[in-house]
């Protein structure tokens, strides 16, 4: 796997805060490609810093100016609970951030849409096959898995009823000379499905165990160097396209990090958001 030599990330340490406020962290940096039919591929690097229920992520590279991360700016700082998941995007450039529930945003439109999310066959739902070898990647030999699933999306309101539907095809390629620090990783710590959007489906609660049920079969093996994720989507027979995701480990370590990571940089304005809320075009200050 080739390095990245370039200034990716900024380090935003509030001026003065205590040096003994610290956490230990799992840092991952990948390097992620997204491929669509007629478009040229968006390449980002992504380093996440996930603390518990905190976590931080910064993007950069060729893609990062384009969605979603347009809209959302270069770092984002997501603190979920049992009800809500806040999240906070910071512009660097412009030197304002502004907050957003995503949780709370999601389970109102679950609520207000009657949306009803559910896998096809519960019985196919994320099984997990091992294919046997995958052959060498960045120097260590792996192990092929595959995972896959079915999800049914429907949305019914006066003026909508829309069905879509999503399979997702995703390869994983694990390296048993690589294991994890003690951290436990397999279930995206500091990213945590809020109370509201958790009940909005049984099946989806179901779903979620089992894919954590194969994040750590893998973790038991080693850990998982490059994923392929196939994902196609079909909106009522009208709108059919599909996405390819591959994303490669650069590096996945575990740290003592300032815990002022956590938080909005001192000196910064905080804006409302808008539907046009970008880098290019930030939200407006009130």
């Amino acid at each position: 796997m080739p390095k990245i030599h370039a200034p990716l990330f900024l380090l935003l340490v509030i001026p003065g805060a205590s040096a003994h406020a610290q956490v230990r962290a799992a840092i991952t940096e990948s390097r992620i490609i997204t491929e669509k039919a007629g478009a040229t591929p968006d390449t980002v690097v992504m380093r996440t810093v996930a603390a518990g229920p905190r976590s931080r992520l910064e993007i950069s590279g060729t893609g990062a100016t384009r969605p979603p991360w347009q809209t959302t700016g270069p770092i984002t700082i997501m603190v979920s609970t049992d009800s809500s998941i806040a999240t906070t995007h910071i512009d660097t450039i412009k030197k304002v951030y502004w907050i957003d529930d995503a949780g709370k945003t999601i389970a109102d439109a679950v609520k207000s849409m009657h949306i009803i999310m559910q896998p096809v066959t519960a019985g196919d739902t994320l099984r997990l096959d091992s294919l046997g070898s995958g052959g060498m990647i960045d120097g260590y030999n792996t192990i092929h898995f595959r995972e896959h699933a079915t999800i049914r999306v429907s949305v019914s309101t006066p003026s909508i009823n829309s069905v879509t539907t999503q399979t997702m095809i995703v390869d994983y390629f694990v390296a048993p000379g690589l294991k994890s620090d003690s951290i436990d990783k397999t279930i995206s710590p500091g990213i945590q499905l809020s109370r509201e959007m958790g009940t909005a489906s049984s099946a989806m609660k179901e779903l979620g165990a089992r894919r954590a049920a194969n994040k750590q079969r893998m973790a038991k093996i080693g850990d998982v160097v490059r994923t392929v994720a196939q994902s196609s989507t079909n909106v009522d027979d009208l709108f059919k396209f599909q996405i390819t995701t591959t994303t490669d480990r650069i590096s996945d370590t575990v740290a003592v990090v300032p815990d002022s990571m956590f938080t909005v940089p001192a000196g910064y304005t905080k804006v409302t958001p808008t539907p046009a809320a970008s880098l290019p075009s930030a939200p407006a200050v009130p």
